[in-house]
């Protein structure tokens, strides 16, 4: 089974954030990712919002990665059928 998950609005606001704060695609980024999906045989927890370097909140399990791989997860799962 394949999922599709709607990242219109966060694919938006983070190529918003790139450009007003002058970021690279390789800067480094922590996701913070809600409860796995309720579809059987898929092991997905989408994104439920990111931390720029310096803003990680101390209680929070955050998975690192970079600006880059965040866009190609979000638009990937916006245009899966």
């Amino acid at each position: 089974m394949k999922l599709s998950y709607d990242y219109s609005q966060k694919i938006h606001q983070l190529k918003n954030e790139i450009a007003l704060h002058g970021l690279k695609l390789t800067d480094e980024i922590a996701i913070e990712r809600g409860n796995k999906v309720d579809v059987p045989d898929v092991d997905y927890r989408p994104i439920l919002r990111w931390h720029f370097s310096g803003q990680y909140p101390p209680d929070k399990d955050l998975e690192l990665t970079n600006i880059g791989n965040l866009l190609i997860e979000m638009e990937e799962m916006n245009s899966i059928i």
